[in-house]
């Protein structure tokens, strides 16, 4: 659902590119879709490569289920690459298609917290907010599930191999084939972030 409603996005960003809507670049080629140096803020540079940093770090949750994986030692590093080519065509093609639709003037965006929802108004799209949120709510949590499942059977396979408790960190759930206890802590760890806010 989240890449169906990016892929509607984007064609709605390229129908109102190509109607020389104002404040969007006008064409589908445009440098400033890449960098405008007048308005660029290293800052912000910085913080969003450090965000990738920690997005492509992520990639490696894939290989945290190589013991459910046939024949892992093929499987697992050709979806680790998969998804990273993926991700970086995803993520470039929709900057870049943004970046086209709305170029970016200081003082143009009331929160950058929502600038999502900021957009879809600006396209003409308001009624996408209905959609947008609830989707983005069912992406993020689908997120933590990974998390919490990459986590736990990171210390699952720590207990394997005897750097953490085996008795705790190493058991199995009869019936649901899981570390259960450590996905239940997992689960603990993350929620105690709302304690943070």
């Amino acid at each position: 659902v989240p890449i169906f409603m990016l892929i509607i996005t984007m064609v709605f960003i390229v129908k109102f590119v190509l109607t020389d809507a104002p404040q969007s670049t006008g064409t589908l080629l445009s440098m400033k879709a890449f960098m405008s140096p007048e308005t660029i803020m290293w800052g912000g540079v910085l913080q969003g490569a450090a965000i990738m940093c920690e997005m492509f770090i992520g990639f490696d949750i894939a290989t945290t289920l190589a013991g459910e994986a046939k024949n892992p030692t093929k499987t697992v590093p050709a979806a680790v690459i998969i998804i990273v080519i993926y991700t970086a065509i995803s993520f470039f093609v929709t900057a870049y298609l943004f970046n086209c639709g709305w170029v970016y003037e200081e003082g143009m965006l009331k929160d950058p917290n929502t600038a999502v929802t900021e957009y879809y108004v600006y396209l003409g799209l308001g009624w996408m907010n209905t959609v947008f949120v609830p989707v983005n709510t069912i992406a993020c949590i689908g997120c933590c599930i990974a998390g919490n499942i990459s986590s736990s059977r990171i210390l699952y396979n720590m207990a394997r191999d005897g750097f953490l408790p085996k008795k705790i960190f190493g058991y199995i759930h009869p019936r649901f084939k899981t570390p259960s206890f450590n996905v239940l802590l997992a689960g603990i760890a993350g929620l105690s972030a709302l304690l943070f806010q």
